[in-house]
């Protein structure tokens, strides 16, 4: 019996590589390899730079093509022709994909300690044995990524308008990648794309693409010109709700950092690889969960309460299968803008039963004074329940009942509005104080329309 290949009729090849910077830490984790951390960055076992797996990169534009895109769409440009790109398995059959990820090295801007804890919803506590540590990339860590599309004649126009998609959203930083990428982590764009073409019914461009001739890019003005397009394709609309608010720090706060200089304070203020005071969006994520859940409760009672926080912040209980569902709120990290002049402030344990002080329990901290910072909040396609929850989460961060960091005994962590918007569905609504209180300028019909999804079934 004689097997016979057949031809995969490619009638276009695509090459496009580009710079990805980092604009917020992030983590490739190494599964197996310990370190001094819990978690630390994978690198290449020869030389030691940090690695970016292609399939770390393929999943990420996957995941974001099939939730930007209908289920079924009359051109051909829906979640079937995602599968389609990527390739899928259908019953005992498997699909190839017709994109070529590429693994990149990095050039690594520094490295950052972060450590978190695990909070229990219900006590708003630490749980026992939950404090963990990673090794993270810096911000400003870059690394060369490369693409190759391979292009049939019967599937031309839907593949390259999917990349053209996947490829702008990269550029315009709407793909996050790495560990905890809804926490703030992860964030990224691209510059220099470079495009190269090779048509397969030429000699030429055969021998080139044979060669891995990259000396000659294509120089359009645009990368949807330099990947043959006449017109600008028309992307999917964005179903995604963005709530970003302008809040001031009211007294001080503090998310706790240790130094290793013994001149430094026991504890200051978390702070970046480039020296900026920041709010991660761990904290703020584990705070805005426990509002929620107490919100949700109230309004539509614990079980039917913990199904919708369990919707926007992710399962912490795996399902019959054992698999854990992620948060599709995105929460920022951000930084403190222009706080006030640091001060070292000095404290000392108290015995809650005697009235008295601990012996040798004497400490030293440098809070962050003053300042202000701006939350942002991303979700995609939300329900009304979802969208009435988050704006009253927003609400009372606005003024000033959630505290973020610690030591809210003593008053700190506590902030309040100044200014904002929330954008949906093409429309803006601007967020203004209104005598010291949350206002979202919308018509009335439509905040109760809103809140009116959160009452008992």
């Amino acid at each position: 019996m004689t097997y016979i290949k057949k031809p995969l009729g490619v009638t276009e090849r695509l090459v496009v590589t580009g710079t990805l910077i980092f604009t917020s830490p992030v983590l490739f984790q190494a599964g197996n390899e310990e370190g001094l951390t819990d978690f630390v960055i994978l690198r290449d076992e020869v030389s030691r730079q940090p690695l970016l797996p292609g399939a770390s990169l393929a999943g990420a534009l996957r995941s974001y093509l099939h939730a930007s895109l209908p289920k079924t769409d009359p051109n051909g440009l829906d979640q079937n022709a995602v599968a389609t790109l990527f390739g899928s398995i259908k019953g005992g059959d498997s699909e190839r994909s017709w994109l070529i990820v590429e693994e990149a090295l990095g050039t690594e801007a520094g490295i950052e300690i972060r450590d978190g804890v695990k909070i229990a919803p219900s006590t708003q506590t630490a749980e026992d044995e939950g404090k963990y540590d990673m090794e993270m990339l810096a911000s400003g860590t870059s690394f060369e990524i490369g693409f190759e599309l391979l292009i049939p004649d019967d599937l031309n126009s839907a593949l390259r308008t999917l990349f053209y998609t996947a490829l702008s959203a990269l550029e315009n930083g709407e793909i996050r990648l790495g560990a905890k990428k809804h926490r703030g982590f992860g964030q990224c764009h691209v510059q220099n794309w470079q495009v190269h073409r090779y048509l397969m019914s030429k000699k030429q461009d055969v021998i080139r693409w044979l060669k891995n001739d990259r000396a000659t890019p294509e120089s359009e003005a645009t990368l949807y010109e330099n990947l043959g397009f006449k017109e600008k394709p028309k992307l999917p609309a964005s179903d995604k709700c963005i709530i970003a608010l302008q809040l001031g720090v009211k007294n001080t706060m503090m998310v706790r950092s240790y130094s290793s200089d013994p001149k430094q304070p026991d504890m200051v203020h978390l702070r970046n690889h480039a020296g900026d005071l920041v709010l991660p969006g761990t904290s703020l994520a584990g705070v805005l969960r426990a509002q929620a859940r107490r919100i949700a409760a109230l309004r539509i009672g614990q079980d039917h309460g913990d199904l919708l926080v369990n919707g926007i912040f992710g399962s912490q209980e795996p399902d019959e299968k054992g698999r854990l569902k992620g948060s599709r709120l995105v929460v920022s990290e951000s930084s403190i803008q222009n706080p006030g002049a640091d001060i070292t402030q000095n404290r000392i344990k108290m015995d809650v039963f005697t009235g008295g002080t601990f012996s040798g329990a004497l400490f030293n901290e440098k809070p962050v004074i003053g300042g202000s910072t701006e939350i942002q909040l991303e979700i995609s396609q939300p329900s009304k329940a979802e969208l009435a929850l988050l704006l009253l989460l927003a609400r009372d961060l606005w003024e000033g009942m959630l505290f973020i960091g610690g030591e809210s005994s003593i008053g700190r962590g506590y902030l309040q509005g100044t200014s904002g918007y929330m954008k949906w569905k093409g429309d803006v609504y601007h967020v203004s104080n209104k005598d010291g209180k949350f206002s979202l300028d919308a018509e009335e019909n439509f905040i109760a329309d809103l809140l009116a999804a959160l009452v008992p079934a």
